[in-house]
């Protein structure tokens, strides 16, 4: 039968479009009267492919059951899927599996209840009365039980955990996920670099937030507060002291300071001392010392000298002056 008698059958371009991804060959064949290479040419000419869900389903039904060439019978499979949840047969593999530590006989793979085999030493089929005996299984990984059996399966890479515990472990994880270290493993270990410090710091700057609000920064001095510095904390302050000369407007403040507390009595230009008796309990040290030109230390004197109250602890709420 030539090409153009196939072109001219009943059956449509359109229809033969819709037919042939999801339909056996051989029923085109029976269903338009032509052999397989003529159907293969016209799919070729209207640049058709059979759909992947159902090459894949055509397949397994092509080795399942009956077909497939280890099929015992229905009875044989029948009792194998009712032992295989029994409870007898699930305390046996949990027992293998715990007696091994979850661990491969063969490539020494460390898995989990989800990843590993309890493998019947003694074949299934032909020692029934050691089908639950803890002695005739041995605990095998997914791969290695395949490749005992001369089974074809689609291999999960291995690779050592990168946080340096030498640990083997899938790159995939039993939820489709890549993987890279052992659960809990992620940050172990690890030391910040000064280029890693460098690059943070910038990026913290960039930030969109902006810099931290006086509110982010209140929480974080209370945070802090009453906790002790370690005296390697106190060595290395010290160094990075050591050289260090304060600016001319820290001068002038520490000059100020050093005379308003050597005088008796109150002289600011910047605030009165009724001013500051007011806004001392609503403000905090440092925005005292700002609105004052003093130090935090001669605030805190003053306040001991005027015998003003004790601030609360923590930030004081913030009142417009």
């Amino acid at each position: 039968m030539t090409v153009a008698a196939v072109y001219a059958h009943p059956v449509t371009d359109d229809e033969f479009t819709a037919l042939f991804p999801v339909t056996r060959d051989i029923d085109l064949m029976v269903m338009l009267g032509v052999t397989k290479s003529v159907v293969r040419r016209r799919a070729e000419r209207l640049g058709l492919s059979k759909d992947p869900a159902h090459v894949s389903h055509v397949k397994s039904e092509a080795h399942r059951g009956d077909k497939h060439y280890a099929w015992k019978g229905p009875e044989r499979q029948e009792e194998r899927e009712h032992l295989r949840i029994t409870p007898e047969y699930k305390e046996w593999r949990r027992a293998v599996l715990e007696r091994d530590a979850y661990t491969c006989a063969w490539c020494g793979y460390e898995g989990t209840t989800h990843t590993m085999h309890a493998h019947h030493i003694k074949a299934w089929a032909e020692y029934v009365e050691l089908r639950t005996v803890i002695s005739n299984g041995v605990a095998l990984c997914r791969n290695c039980h395949a490749d005992y059996h001369g089974l074809t399966i689609r291999r999960r890479e291995r690779i050592p955990c990168r946080c340096g515990c030498e640990t083997i472990i899938d790159t995939i994880d039993k939820w489709g996920y890549r993987r890279q270290y052992v659960k809990g493993h992620q940050h172990k270990g690890k030391r910040f670099t000064d280029e890693h410090r460098a690059a943070l710091s910038v990026a913290r700057r960039n930030s969109p937030r902006g810099p931290l609000s006086d509110e982010h920064k209140a929480k974080v001095g209370a945070a802090n507060r009453g906790k002790k510095r370690t005296p390697e904390y106190c060595a290395a302050h010290s160094e990075r002291k050591k050289g260090w000369q304060p600016s001319d407007e820290t001068r002038a403040r520490m000059s100020a300071t050093h005379l308003a507390m050597g005088k008796k009595e109150w002289t600011n230009d910047a605030m009165t001392k009724e001013e500051f008796i007011a806004l001392y309990p609503t403000m905090t040290n440092v925005e005292l010392a700002r609105r004052c030109h003093f130090s935090s230390s001669a605030i805190s004197w003053w306040a001991h000298r005027l015998n003003l109250p004790g601030k609360p602890r923590g930030c004081p709420p913030r009142v417009a002056p």
